[in-house]
């Protein structure tokens, strides 16, 4: 797989990496290298979806989750909590993909 080709911070000047957009880039990686880590530990120490109505209750748990995290005062909310169950949200979102849409798991 190749890497995706950067696009420019939007307003600079065209090819032009800004510190700005360096520094969401660098954010994203982390973010996406986190959720693998968990989707990881996820398929290591839980047993495969056995339907699609299973996985979907553990997802909205973590999206409830999330949501409990976030709808708080903006100077009440921990923003290392919020980032762990966004990584959460997408790494249950992953398992879901993978392993639900599918013949076998997806028409339980």
């Amino acid at each position: 797989m190749t890497e995706p080709e950067l696009e420019p911070e939007p307003g600079s000047p065209k090819g032009e990496m800004t510190l700005g957009g360096a520094r969401r880039w660098n954010a994203i990686v982390d973010a996406h290298a986190r959720v693998l880590v968990e989707v990881r530990a996820a398929t290591l120490n839980w047993a495969p979806f056995n339907s699609a109505h299973e996985a979907y209750a553990v997802l909205l748990e973590e999206v409830r989750e999330l949501e409990f995290a976030t709808f708080l005062k903006q100077a009440d909310r921990d923003l290392g909590e919020m980032r762990r169950e966004a990584i959460q949200v997408a790494a249950m979102a992953i398992r879901y993909a993978a392993e639900v849409c599918n013949e076998e798991t997806g028409r339980k």
